[in-house]
């Protein structure tokens, strides 16, 4: 077992479309909270007409998990700092030696 591996508390999310005075609005609804891994893979600044902008990718792992899919989100804090995670291309399975592991791709977004 690798103990310590998984230091990061995720809390994985799903979209969900309520409905308030007939209208539809998305939202974000809790699904599980796992502890993963989480990496920066790179990032890039850019500007557009309101400012500065940052873009940052992320891999994140966890012990195998089965209902993650692209378009779901991960909550989770990165020294120190809460960071909302957007799943950017279906999540894979990595067949290590003695457990299996799901590894997602996710960029960071706004939390609305």
């Amino acid at each position: 077992m690798m103990s310590g591996k998984y230091r990061t508390r995720l809390q994985i999310q799903s979209k969900v479309s309520t409905i308030v005075d007939g209208n539809t609005t998305p939202a974000w609804s809790n699904l599980v909270k796992r502890w993963g891994k989480v990496e920066e893979l790179d990032g890039e600044e850019f500007e557009q007409d309101d400012g500065l902008h940052t873009r940052r990718r992320f891999e994140v792992k966890m012990r195998f998990y089965s209902g993650l899919s692209q378009g779901m989100r991960i909550i989770c804090k990165i020294s120190g700092i809460q960071r909302t995670l957007l799943l950017i291309r279906p999540p894979t399975t990595d067949y290590g030696t003695h457990y299996r592991e799901t590894v997602c791709v996710c960029a960071e977004t706004d939390a609305d």
